[in-house]
This record gives C-alpha cells, sequence and structure tokens, in this order.
C-alpha cells in the first residue's frame, strides 16, 4: 500500500519549477550515469519512428539530453516542454546547436498541451516525466492523443513510490484513449535496471 501523503498539484509544479540541490537540472546533462538511458530512448525512437524528418516533441525535456541524442541521430524537428527555467537555461549552454534547431517551451504540460493541433506531431515521447504527472492532470493524455500519431514512453509503472511520485499502467492509459500498443518492453535492461527499476517501455500508434 502507498502511504505516502501526495503533494498537491501547486506543491507538485514547485517542486519542478525549483527542485532541490539533488535534483538540480546539472544532474540530468550527458554522464555514465545518464549515457545508457538516452541511447535506450533513442534507440527505441529509431525503430519505430525512423523517418529524420518526423517532427518530435519531448514532454519534461529538462536540458535536453535526449533531445541533443536525436539530433545527433539525425532528427531535426524536434520541441521540447520543460517546466525548470533553469534547466532551459542550462539546455542552450549544454546543447547550443540542438538548441539551435528545436524549439523548447519554459512551461507547464497543462498550459501548453491544450495548443497542440491534431496530429501536429509524429511522436510524442517521454522518459520518467509522466510520473510526476498530478491525477488531477489525468485529462491531458487525451489532449497527448489528440495531438500525435505515436507515442513512446519510459515510464515508472510499479515501485519507488513518494510524495510526487503518480505510477500508472500506460497502456490501459493509451489504449482506453484509442492507441494501439505496438510493442511493450516490461522487462527493465540490464544497462538500466541501477536507474531505472520499475520502468517499462511502451510504443503506441493510431494505426
Amino acid at each position: 500500500m502507498d502511504n505516502y501523503l501526495k503533494n498537491t498539484l501547486a506543491q507538485q509544479h514547485e517542486y519542478f519549477r525549483n527542485p532541490p540541490p539533488e535534483n538540480h537540472p546539472s544532474g540530468y546533462r550527458d554522464s555514465e550515469r545518464t549515457k545508457s538511458r538516452t541511447e535506450y530512448i533513442v534507440g527505441a525512437i529509431e525503430r519505430h519512428v525512423s523517418d529524420r524528418d518526423s517532427k518530435i516533441l519531448e514532454i519534461g525535456c529538462n536540458v535536453g539530453r535526449n533531445l541533443n541524442g536525436l539530433f545527433n541521430a539525425g532528427y531535426k524537428r524536434l520541441f521540447g516542454i520543460e517546466i525548470n527555467p533553469e534547466a532551459v537555461k542550462l539546455s542552450k549552454e549544454y546543447y547550443p546547436e540542438m538548441n539551435s534547431a528545436a524549439h523548447i517551451v519554459n512551461e507547464t504540460i497543462e498550459n501548453t498541451v491544450g495548443y497542440i493541433s491534431e496530429n501536429e506531431f509524429d511522436l510524442i515521447f517521454t522518459l520518467a516525466a509522466l510520473v510526476h504527472i498530478h491525477t488531477d492532470s489525468d485529462w491531458i493524455f487525451k489532449e497527448i492523443v489528440f495531438g500525435t500519431k505515436n507515442i513512446i514512453v519510459l515510464e515508472q509503472e510499479i515501485g519507488g513510490r513518494s510524495d510526487r511520485h503518480f505510477l500508472r499502467n500506460y497502456e490501459d492509459v493509451f489504449c482506453s484513449l484509442g492507441m494501439i500498443q505496438k510493442y511493450a518492453d516490461a522487462e527493465t535492461p540490464p544497462q538500466l535496471s541501477d536507474a531505472l527499476r520499475g520502468y517499462v517501455l511502451r510504443v503506441f500508434s493510431k494505426c
């Protein structure tokens, strides 16, 4: 049983706008600890959305490490949404070439997703971001489905409970909204097992 008193939506937003030092955005740039995560999600995108002209949005892009991985893999139509202003600032410092091509919005997903047009993106993806979406904001999942042809998530579904973790089964979430699950990797890959235990990669499409 989950005995944590969960953050309110306002507390959740405030935490990620101004995280404590141990969760500072500088810890999310390329490192031995984070390299395998980006390689894994970029590899999944290359397998399932291989067209380099695809329009791709990352929700919760932090300093842009994953977007930079995609940029280096040849994807150039890149977009991001990130709540933390310091992360967006550091992204320009860490990955200036990627930032010259990408467009990153410093805002909450709740204040952004409603502006996405139907099937505007070829892919919307997340890595360890949706687990922090408050249950009061579950409505955003319908908007995500509306705005994209494909969805790839690498998200925590079991374990790791805290006041700011909101666990979901994303097959249930997105299939209930009309998406078709094309692939699932329920076994956490060995190279990610320490950092991302309980995370599941899922790939969804509208057809």
